[in-house]
């Protein structure tokens, strides 16, 4: 079965750019704090690990313990303090919407049914429909933590732009992860997040600048000015992003209020213990 980790993107054979030697411990205690800077300016109670993976695999995941490990490959494509904090981020939103913990119960259970449905002759293993089911599943998590994702790094003081140059940056390169991948096309993928700022936080919109971002705004800058010349599309852009904050702020308070009663549970059982 397919290895429930929660991906930012993966590429492989693409050549680095970035100036930053994030080889050094510096900067990999930098991963670190720039993690704890995202969790304590937006008030997440949770205690969240952030690690540096020693590999060129280009990859960043939050597991099952909300660890959040940050790959070294990947780091060779990050251009800022901004675009780290823009890949950590991400991942928190992971954590934050439960999608690990989703996903895990959904292949759990559909393990389950295929081996009763098959009387055990299977061996669990999820078929080709059910590989698609959850590709769709995880493009939809994708989606979601882009959006919390923004509005973590626009609460921590980074700037919400280093997003959109970093995802292309990562597909300047001509290789997309389309259908047989957890991530979606990088092109819609950008601009659903470059919409979500443009409607949340549109005094954002400027003060970014970088050869990635200019690349993007290439592509996107026609689509905003076609979708604000007609009132019927604005109107129904406006709608949509309105519901996706809407959600988003409330899955953040639904996860704060259950880290907070969590906390209080560990403290009680650590109190209890103690005492014996």
């Amino acid at each position: 079965m397919k290895k429930i980790l929660v991906m930012l993107i993966m590429l492989v054979a693409m050549p680095a750019f970035s100036a930053v030697d994030w080889s050094s411990k510096s900067n990999y205690k930098l991963v670190n704090d720039v993690g704890k800077r995202l969790l304590t300016k937006n008030d997440i109670p949770a205690k969240i690990n952030f690690r540096v993976k020693r590999t060129k695999q280009v990859n960043a995941h939050a597991d099952q313990n909300d660890d959040i490990y940050v790959y070294a490959g990947l780091l060779e494509y990050v251009d800022n303090e901004d675009e780290l904090a823009a890949v950590i981020a991400h991942e928190i939103a992971h954590v934050v919407n439960r999608h690990i913990a989703k996903s895990m119960l959904i292949q759990t259970a559909a393990s389950a049914l295929i081996y009763v449905a098959t009387n055990g002759e299977s061996g669990g293993s999820v078929t080709p429909a059910g590989d698609l089911a959850m590709l769709k599943l995880s493009r939809t998590y994708e989606y979601e933590s882009d959006a919390t994702a923004v509005d973590l790094l626009v609460n921590a003081g980074y700037n919400p732009l280093a997003m959109i140059s970093f995802l292309q940056s990562l597909s300047s390169g001509g290789k997309s992860i389309d259908v047989f991948s957890t991530h979606p096309a990088n092109n819609k993928r950008t601009m659903q997040a470059y919409d979500y700022i443009c409607y949340k936080y549109p005094e954002k919109m400027t003060g970014y600048s970088s050869d990635s971002y200019e690349e993007f705004l290439e592509y996107a800058t026609p689509i905003v000015e076609a979708r604000n010349a007609n009132p019927e599309k604005l109107a129904k852009f406006n709608k949509k992003q309105e519901k996706r904050a809407k959600k988003r702020a409330e899955k953040m308070v639904k996860y704060k209020q259950k880290s907070l009663l969590q906390k209080a549970a560990d403290k009680k059982r650590n109190k209890t213990g103690a005492k014996k």
